[in-house]
């Protein structure tokens, strides 16, 4: 026969991903049983999401585009070169200035924002005034007016002073207010109260509305303002650009204008400085008696130049001269040396002493003549040319040691004149000095004044030019849509904070909640096994088979293909690996408190071990309330109370059931000490008579954390198992039950996890999904025989592996 077998899932050494201490599994199960509070949240959150929709006003937008460039003069031929700070973003700035304080009181003036419609509630300002906007003196003082709309007229009061009462489209003025209207609104009250705030408080509520952002990668900024009234946010959207033009356009010609001043007092100041500057260049002409020292310096220096060159010159000559009266006093004849000296320069530019040289060079051709003659010294000729020769020579000689005489002093003379001028070029480097002071102070006088007239004729054309620094681009206009509220998206907000709070109330419920949920809690907290998973058995189905709902809990008679029937059989099954281990013959179910299951528990089991064709002794060991004997429609004496005290015997005490081979033995009397009897050795006696008689003998006992009769009892069978009821039996409780039995040594064969809801496969990895799969429609009779058992077990198989993997 094949049986389903629930095993013992190992999760490894990493744990699952947790959520608020809870593993994914267990979240969502907790969800899904919490699902009617869940939707309550979310029901009570949209419908509060939607009452605050509904009453909140209207809201509208509008925006208008500037565009800010830099700052230019008004000169196109004058750039402008603009200041850079790293710590500041001058579109920044400029955001900063469009929703100052200022730009915003000019916008209340032009509007006349100052005053505002208080009554009738949701009467627009265009409904009123339509585009006559109202004029509201800068002296006016806070009232509070009244407007009384007639059928043809309208008056102007404030408090008990009417100021005007005018046909409608003419204007009345009191009390420092203009008002027209030009028809009259419809409006059910013919009373308008309108307040007068003071301007700086109008402002304030102007600057709330306003943002500003600059559009991405570009110098462009936009202006929009947001408020309950479409005309009214289109017009302060371009009330504001236009003022904010204005202001930048006023500002630019006012610094203009406070630089022209004091630019002209630079200039003159300036001016001063120059007359200065040049007086003392002046001064220091006349002083040193110098045009320009620098060029009285280079004429000296070009002087020393020229004397150096002359006396190089000078000593040349002298050189040659002095050889050359050396020469004639020597020779008597001319020769070649000689001849070359004369040759030079210095004796060619000497007219006089040139001419004696070529007289005596002609002289000694006459004296060489007269000799090839042959003509002899005594000759009358030779002597007279000898004489002139010899006259000529003297004359050459006295020339040459006179020039040589006049060669002397000029050199002299030169190196005199060159020393002077030395002298005076040591004087000049002091005066160089002052010279290049006073002259830098000149021009740098006249630099900064020429700078200082021309940036003072840019500003004075500035202060009649902005420079169009701020161009409008686009202008805002009327909305046709409300931004706020937006009911789609605040119905998507509303669902998903309600479905967040819904299910964080969900889980906060799940971890306040101490019962035991999950046969992973049983395993790893409580290191017990498992053994079986009970699905919940369903009344209402008990009921329209017309079966009483005690007899009905008896669902693997009633139904043995049912789901219910299965989880039984899995109990069994698994219990019968337990005998394999070590004996098991005697059983008792036992549960931590009342109403956990164990009779139908203990009741079910013993129906299927005894469809297995074991004989079944099920004994009811509750002497305080017991219940197997309506369950089974027996009566409950005699019971194993006679059966102890001795007034019956098992053959008649135990009664046979319309469950073959499942004997039931009843409470019997209810004695008035339980335990005691329990604990006996008549008890004894009877347990060993009936492991004679039986092959598998379960105790249904009473509650372990009432009494200790169970206690007691598990002392005296081969194993005890412990049915917990799915998110009743609480934790604590669990322990306290397993603290008990483990105090008294007893076995503890497992834990049956009874009331499961197997179709939620949050925390029992897809088991149920298999034992509701395999329904009346397999194949194969209801024990598990033939084709369709053995499609269960491979079901069974599979599921098993798919739950070791989550």
């Amino acid at each position: 026969m094949t049986e389903s077998y629930v095993p013992v899932v190992d999760q490894g050494d990493e744990g699952p991903m947790r959520i608020a201490g809870l593993t994914v599994g267990e979240a969502l199960a907790a969800i899904r049983r919490r699902w009617w509070l869940v939707l309550a949240v979310v029901g009570a959150v949209m419908i509060f999401g939607l009452w605050r929709t509904l009453r909140q006003p209207r809201t509208y937008r509008a925006a208008t585009t500037v565009r800010i460039g830099q700052q230019r003069s008004a000169l196109a031929t004058q750039p402008s070169y603009p200041s850079y700070d790293p710590r500041m973003d001058p579109l920044l700035s400029e955001q900063q200035v469009i929703r100052s304080q200022r730009v915003a009181e000019e916008v209340v003036d032009a509007l006349g924002l100052r005053l505002q419609i208080r009554e009738p509630q949701g009467l627009r300002r265009e409904q009123l005034f339509g585009t006559h906007w109202p004029v509201v003196d800068s002296s006016a003082r806070d009232l509070t007016f009244l407007v009384t709309l007639g059928p043809s007229t309208y008056s102007l009061s404030s408090g008990a002073t009417t100021f005007a009462e005018v046909p409608y489209g003419t204007q009345a003025s009191g009390g420092g207010v203009t008002i027209r209207i030009d028809n009259r609104p419809n409006v059910e009250t013919p009373r308008v109260i309108l307040d007068l705030l003071s301007r700086t408080t109008a402002a304030l509520v102007l600057r709330s509305g306003v943002a500003t952002r600059v559009l991405p990668q570009t110098d462009i900024v936009e202006i929009s303002f947001v408020g309950p009234e479409p005309v009214l946010v289109r017009d302060v959207a371009n009330a504001v650009a236009r003022t904010y033009q204005t202001f930048s356009s006023e500002r630019q010609r006012e610094t203009a204008r406070q630089k022209s001043q004091y630019t002209r007092v630079a200039v003159d100041s300036q001016a001063v400085a120059l007359k200065r500057a040049q007086d003392a260049m002046e001064e220091f002409k006349r002083k040193y008696k110098i045009g320009d020292v620098l060029t009285e310096r280079s004429a000296l220096e070009t002087s020393i130049h020229k004397l150096e060159g002359d006396r190089q010159e000078a000593d040349v000559e002298r050189k040659i001269y002095g050889a050359l009266v050396g020469k004639v006093a020597a020779a008597d004849t001319t020769d070649e040396e000689l001849r070359r000296l004369t040759g030079t320069d210095a004796v060619t530019k000497n007219t006089y002493v040139a001419n004696l040289f070529n007289r005596w060079f002609d002289l000694e051709k006459q004296f060489a003549q007269l000799r090839a003659e042959g003509k002899n010294l005594d000759n009358t000729d030779v002597k007279a040319v000898r004489s002139v020769i010899a006259r000529t020579k003297t004359d050459l000689q006295t020339a040459s040691v006179q020039y040589l005489q006049a060669l002397n002093t000029r050199i002299k003379s030169i190196d005199d004149q060159i020393d002077e001028n030395r002298r005076k070029l040591e004087d000049f480097p002091p005066l160089e000095a002052e010279q290049l002071r006073l002259q830098s102070n000149v021009t740098t006088a006249q630099q900064l004044f020429a700078q200082l007239q021309e940036s003072y004729q840019v500003n004075r054309i500035n202060e009649a030019d902005d420079g169009g620094r701020v161009q409008l681009l686009d202008e805002a206009t009327t909305p046709s849509f409300a931004i706020s509220p937006n009911r789609k998206r605040d119905a998507a907000y509303s669902l998903v904070i309600g479905l967040l709070l819904g299910v964080a109330l969900a889980l906060l419920l799940e971890r306040l909640d101490d019962t035991v949920k999950s046969p992973d809690e049983l395993r790893e907290k409580m290191d017990v096994t498992v053994v079986g998973l009970i699905p919940a058995i369903d009344t209402a189905d008990v009921a329209a088979g017309g079966q009483s709902p005690t007899i009905g809990r008896l669902v693997t008679h009633a139904d043995p293909r049912s789901p219910v029937a299965e989880a039984y059989r899995s109990l069994r099954t698994n219990l019968a690996f337990a005998r394999t281990t070590q004996a098991v013959q005697t059983i008792v179910v036992a549960s931590p408190g009342p109403g956990d299951g164990k009779s139908t528990t203990a009741a079910n089991l013993a129906i299927t071990f005894a469809q297995q064709g074991q004989r079944t002794l099920l004994i009811d060991a509750d002497m305080r309330r017991a219940v197997l004997d309506k369950t089974f429609d027996l009566p409950r004496t005699p019971g194993l109370t006679d059966l102890i005290v001795g007034a019956a015997t098992l053959e008649r005490a135990a009664r046979e059931t319309q469950v073959p081979n499942l004997f039931v033995l009843p409470s019997g009397q209810f004695p008035p000490n339980p335990s005691e009897l329990l604990g006996s050795p008549a008890m004894r006696e009877v347990l060993r008579l009936a492991k004679e008689q039986f092959d598998v003998i379960l105790f249904d006992s009473p509650p372990l954390l009432a009494v200790t009769d169970a206690a007691v009892l598990s002392t005296l069978v081969d194993g005890t198992v412990l049915v917990v009821r799915t998110a009743s039996t609480a934790r604590e409780a669990v322990r306290r039950a397993l603290g008990q039995l483990r105090a008294v040594h007893s076995r503890v064969l497992g834990a049956v996890l009874n009331d499961v809801d197997m179709r939620g496969g949050g925390y029992y990895g897809g088991y149920g999904y298999y034992y509701y799969s395999y329904g009346p429609d397999s194949h194969g009779d209801h024990n598990g025989n033939g084709r369709g058992g053995r499609l269960s077990a491979r079901l069974r198989k599979f599921a098993a592996r798919a739950g070791s993997r989550t």
